[in-house]
């Protein structure tokens, strides 16, 4: 029996990639994902050391610079963790842009940055990260979200909508942060 289907170059990059030499540090990526997802200020605290930690433990990889980014960008919305707010949004620039300098291929990095940069007011530059993210990996389920939520940013609702609606392909069980986002779009549409 042979499968058949489609598999994007992209796709074809990513099984040849070997991201990281460092077991501790890919595993510490997956620890400060958790811990994100968490959502408390006590995680929040774990989750920046955990990223920090997997820099030191290999200084090359992207996924930890992101999760970082993404981190400083979580704090900065919830007031959340020792560093001043005005501090956030920089580190989180600087760790995002770090990412996509060491992996311009990878689509989350991509998206983290475009959503700093339109945090920071930078919109179109934000916007056009945010799409590059999706032309990388137009399947990934957290990329098509952050597109979407891009485009509600953007005021372009019914793109927002179109593109929850195509991550629910994918996904068809999302969190409720991103129900409340759909919700939110639809809102607005009517």
């Amino acid at each position: 029996t042979t499968i058949v289907g489609n598999v994007t170059e992209s796709d074809l990059e990513k099984a040849r990639a070997k991201p990281t030499d460092s077991r501790n540090a890919y595993d510490l990526v997956l620890l400060g994902r958790s811990q994100l997802r968490a959502a408390n200020p006590v995680e929040y605290e774990h989750a920046v050391q955990s990223f920090q930690r997997a820099i030191h433990e290999d200084a090359g990889y992207a996924p930890a610079y992101t999760g970082l980014a993404s981190a400083y960008m979580i704090a900065w919305l919830q007031r959340w963790g020792s560093l001043p707010s005005d501090e956030l949004m920089p580190r989180a620039d600087a760790a995002a842009s770090r990412a996509v300098a060491l992996n311009p291929r990878a689509a989350e990095s991509h998206v983290t940055l475009g959503i700093v940069k339109l945090r920071l007011q930078k919109h179109e530059e934000g916007f056009a990260e945010v799409l590059k993210g999706y032309d990388l990996n137009p399947s990934n389920v957290d990329v098509l979200e952050n597109v979407a939520y891009a485009n509600f940013w953007m005021g372009r609702h019914k793109e927002a909508i179109r593109i929850y609606e195509e991550a629910l392909k994918y996904d068809p069980y999302p969190t409720a942060a991103v129900l409340s986002r759909m919700a939110r779009v639809y809102f607005f549409l009517h």
